[in-house]
């Protein structure tokens, strides 16, 4: 018996996180090794166009927004500021043959890119795209996946997603995202199956227990973005699925409810869970995002994200007077009279303005450069303008 597990977008976004808990210092510390020595990979693959014309495999709205999205999170610096290119991503529209969502590009990256981390490193695996289940295993689809036969054209989630992180990724740090199961607006889908949710648990994983050292722990956590007989929600507001809208949003400084500088795997879940689940609610749904994981550890001392502030612009200061006294506007904002001094200005090209109701008005482009000074006087009666003092053409209008 198969069934197709139609998702459109958001889909039942399924998290397998297998990570290594860090103590420094006497605290947690997210996402690096002692030494500080580890790197990030991350493979993230996003189909919204299926390559064969099957009815029973529709083409997807929102998979490819949310790979790009969650790509996006995973390079900001105010996520987890992944260097770029430590990341591949596998998307319909990409321009890049070897990166398109086929399956024997999916797996290549699977047994190549994602088996060079190394025992510090961390690896990210996410899939935005349709499930099934098929003689009692569950299939993700390719973009060339043929519904008839997936055993042989599909993504075999524990031979070649869960096997391969668990026995040929050295790294002790492992997420696997599946967004992966999706509702399609008024098209009708299945919920999410037992069958599926029992094979995102690794083949003979055992957690270990709290270490002496803190180098050893290891765990493997499920995050699913609906409970089983639900399905996961989209909205075209978002522009993307609710359960993958929220992980996004969260998975950065607004994440750290507590204040504490880090964002934990149960303060992560507890925010996309009530937000998904309000979210459904105002749509006319159900939808119950749900965590599985091995105790120990507790998931409240499990730390996924260090908050990194947003580092602080490079400023520098204007000073302005004028011959007689003017009106100072800066790319068109009206400031003050002259004289005028402005601390703290971005770095950066501005449109400097300077009005008088008799003499007229004088306009000049400025730069301001990182802890540096620029000074602008104008003269109206001698129709003189000295940008550090040295003369510059003005222009009388914008």
């Amino acid at each position: 018996m198969r069934q197709l597990l139609v998702i459109f977008g958001c889909g039942v976004l399924l998290v397998l996180v297998t990570i290594c808990c860090i103590m420094g210092g006497g605290r947690w510390n997210a996402f690096a090794a002692p030494d500080q020595s580890g790197q990030i990979w991350a493979l993230i693959v996003g189909i919204n166009t299926y390559l064969y014309d099957d009815t029973q495999i529709p083409d997807l709205k929102y998979a490819v927004a949310d790979a790009k999205l969650f790509y996006e999170r995973l390079i900001s610096p105010s996520g987890f500021g992944i260097p770029p290119g430590n990341i591949v991503l596998m998307t319909d529209d990409t321009d890049h043959p070897e990166w398109k969502p086929t399956r024997n590009n999916i797996i290549a990256m699977l047994e190549t890119w994602i088996t060079q981390a190394k025992e510090n490193d961390m690896v990210i695996v996410y899939f935005s795209c349709h499930g099934m289940e098929f003689d009692g295993k569950t299939y993700l689809l390719a973009a060339d996946t043929r519904y008839a036969n997936p055993k042989e054209t599909g993504i075999a989630l524990r031979e070649h997603v869960i096997d391969v992180l668990t026995t040929k990724c050295r790294a002790r740090r492992k997420i696997l995202i599946l967004d992966s199961c999706h509702s399609g607006g008024g098209r009708g889908a299945a919920p999410m199956t037992k069958q599926m949710r029992e094979e995102m648990t690794p083949r003979g994983f055992k957690p270990q227990p709290k270490p002496t050292m803190p180098t050893e722990i290891s765990f493997f956590a499920t995050i699913s973005s609906c409970n089983i007989n639900e399905i996961a929600l989209e909205d075209p507001k978002l522009g993307h699925g609710v359960f993958t809208y929220y992980l996004a949003r969260y998975l950065s400084q607004e994440g750290d409810k507590n204040g504490n500088k880090v964002v934990e795997l149960s303060e992560l879940f507890d925010q996309v869970r009530d937000a998904t689940t309000r979210h459904a609610a105002r749509l006319g749904a159900k939808q119950n995002p749900i965590l599985l994981m091995p105790r120990p550890p507790d998931p409240s001392e499990v730390p996924l994200l260090t908050v990194r502030p947003e580092p602080p612009k490079p400023t520098g200061t204007l000073a302005v007077d004028a011959e007689p006294w003017a009106w100072v506007y800066l790319s068109g904002k009206k400031l003050s009279e002259t004289p005028l001094l402005l601390r703290n200005v971005p770095v950066g090209t501005y449109r400097l303005r300077l009005e008088h109701e008799k003499f007229g008005v004088k306009t000049v482009y400025i730069t301001i450069e990182e802890g540096k000074t620029v000074s602008v006087k104008v003269n109206f009666l001698k129709n003189e303008v000295l940008i550090n003092g040295q003369p510059v053409e003005a222009t009388g209008i914008e």
